[in-house]
């Protein structure tokens, strides 16, 4: 350590596949992480401007209505998504 330019590398990866590139394999997944994002930002960007600006008296049903639609099915699917992605997986190492 002593002026020393060499970096040290960890590496805990042991087959090549983290978590996160698994679930985003999943087709159903990516749709269902789509939907929530489209069904909860418009929501959240209101909020965060009547928060930012002090607007009162705005009535975003309609956002809430997409909220409301959009939410549950998403994280079904996202769920979905993980587990038939975790299956996969695992049919995959089996197969080795």
């Amino acid at each position: 350590m002593c002026g020393g330019s060499e970096k040290s590398k960890i590496s805990i990866h042991t087959d090549g596949d983290n978590e996160g590139e698994i679930m985003f394999r999943s087709k159903i997944f990516k749709a269902g992480l789509i939907l929530l994002i489209v069904g909860v930002s418009p929501l959240l960007l209101y909020v965060l401007y009547e928060f930012v600006t002090g607007a009162t008296g705005g009535n975003p049903i309609g956002l809430g209505l997409l909220f409301f639609v959009t939410f549950w099915p998403a994280v079904i699917m996202m769920v979905i998504g993980v587990i038939s992605a975790l299956i996969a997986k695992k049919n995959a190492n089996s197969g080795k």
